[in-house]
């Protein structure tokens, strides 16, 4: 046998590869082919989730398997669902661009495990776009009915409304059915959309002041109504005729259930609404109810504008026009009027005047707490215990508390200067001077407060800068 002899002095020679032009399909081509393999491919795996009946073991090697597992093309699929398909916006649905990806970047077997994920992938897009397209469906669905209900509060007449309830709910049992509805259940939420159609249609025409159109359509539909449905729109029925009725009668019942305080007295009310509706006495109850609103109302306005022409005399407004807010009184409020003029007439002329500090704090605490009666300042003016300017600030006031626009401090600022005075060890009489200085040099509560401070430094003697 002969040994071969090595020759370490002769160099190693490779071949080198040249590059050469290759054959290339055309790019139409290479799509049509892409979207046939898609295709394919996407038959294959109808399959793959079901149960063979031969439990027969695959061709593809452990290795094949195990290439295929983590093979690139599979990481790029499922990144492109999540990153590109279901999130970034562009033409076509998710499961169109999911198609169109496939078919530009085809798997390079077709019994790979991207066969698997692209079925699996495809199968869950298609159903979320279902549901999101049903979703979107029922929620147009929904808006329509809304519009619907407030169109038909619109309209004026019994048979206008009937018949756009039929042509409407009848498009919309359609709709409803395309979108799965229950032939049961759209027959109760029929009935209750043409119940709730009606009723917002009497409240609109109550609303616009049309007693009658709302009376017409009630009377048409009140049988398709439930119980309840009925009994509501008959009690605003009702309310609205009250109030209607209440309104005609505004002078009258201010004139005979008022008093010169201002009180309403209830049973003048139901005296009165008796008497205004002798044929229906079940009319009376919301009748009182519309004529005790309406004159709470009233006196509210009344007061504001009587302390609007008490302020208006600290700034030198005209007497014979402030004396208009003065015009509803009762005949027997002849002290307030004559007051007003009084106090009008020497603020204009400067006179000084005097004021009982005690008289003072005792009035200004019962416009605090509410149970001022303005008769009281009459008398107290009258009497001498307050001055013009004290006077017509005390009225202001008391208007403002019982008109419900009291400023809400001035409780408090009435408790802390007590306490101020309590532990300042001061008597009655330097308590209603302490009250006096806070409570009559200050128009407004923030000046009330500022004056209660200086009062509170001249107590402790502490300089104003500290």
């Amino acid at each position: 046998m002969k040994i071969p002899v090595y020759q370490t002095q002769v160099p190693y020679r490779w071949a080198r590869a040249q590059a050469t032009p290759a054959a290339q399909p055309l790019r139409q081509a290479q799509g049509d082919r892409a979207l046939a393999h898609t295709a394919d491919l996407a038959r294959s795996v109808q399959g793959l989730f079901a149960p063979s009946k031969t439990q027969e073991a695959t061709s593809v090697s452990a290795q094949d398997k195990s290439a295929d597992f983590s093979s690139r093309q599979r990481a790029e699929l499922f990144s492109f669902v999540r990153e590109k398909a279901l999130v970034v916006p562009g033409e076509g649905s998710p499961v169109e661009r999911l198609e169109q990806y496939a078919a530009q970047n085809p798997p390079s077997s077709a019994d790979s495990f991207w066969a698997q994920d692209f079925a699996v992938l495809h199968r869950e897009l298609s159903r979320a776009q279902q549901q999101q397209q049903q979703t979107q469906a029922q929620t147009q669905f929904d808006a329509a009915q809304t519009q619907w209900l407030q169109t038909a509060a619109l309209i004026a007449t019994p048979r206008a409304l009937e018949k756009y309830l039929t042509d409407n709910l009848s498009a919309a049992s359609a709709e409803a059915q395309r979108l799965g509805t229950s032939p049961e259940r759209w027959q109760a939420q029929k009935k209750a959309l043409a119940a709730q159609a009606v009723v917002q249609n009497v409240q609109a025409a109550l609303q616009a002041d049309q007693p009658q159109q709302a009376r017409e359509v009630y009377r048409h539909f009140q049988q398709r109504l439930s119980a309840g449905q009925r009994a509501l729109l008959q009690e605003q029925l009702q309310a609205q005729d009250a109030a209607r009725t209440a309104q005609a009668h505004r002078a009258q019942a201010w004139q005979t259930c008022v008093n010169e305080e201002g009180e309403i007295r209830p049973g003048q009310v139901e005296a009165l609404a008796r008497r205004l509706c002798p044929q229906q006495p079940k009319q009376a109850g919301p009748l009182a109810q519309a004529l005790t609103t309406g004159l709470r109302a009233q006196r509210k306005q009344f007061l504001k504008q009587q302390a609007g022409a008490y302020a208006g005399l600290f700034g030198g407004a005209n007497v014979w026009t402030a004396q208009n807010a003065f015009a509803f009184e009762h005949a027997t409020a002849q002290k307030r009027r004559a007051g007003f003029w009084r106090a009008a007439q020497e603020l204009q002329a400067g006179v000084p005047g005097r004021t009982d500090r005690a008289a003072f704090g005792r009035l200004n605490r019962q416009i605090i707490d509410g149970s001022i009666r303005r008769s009281a300042l009459d008398e107290a003016y009258e009497k001498g215990a307050l001055s013009a300017a004290d006077y017509v600030r005390l009225q202001q006031r008391a208007c403002l508390s019982l008109a419900g626009e009291e400023e809400p401090q001035e409780r408090l600022l009435a408790q802390a200067l007590e306490q101020l005075c309590q532990r300042n060890g001061l008597d009655e009489s330097a308590r209603a001077e302490v009250f006096y200085q806070v409570f009559s040099g200050a128009d407004t509560a923030r000046q009330r407060w500022a004056a209660a401070r200086q009062v509170r430094q001249i107590l402790t003697l502490q300089e104003p800068n500290q």
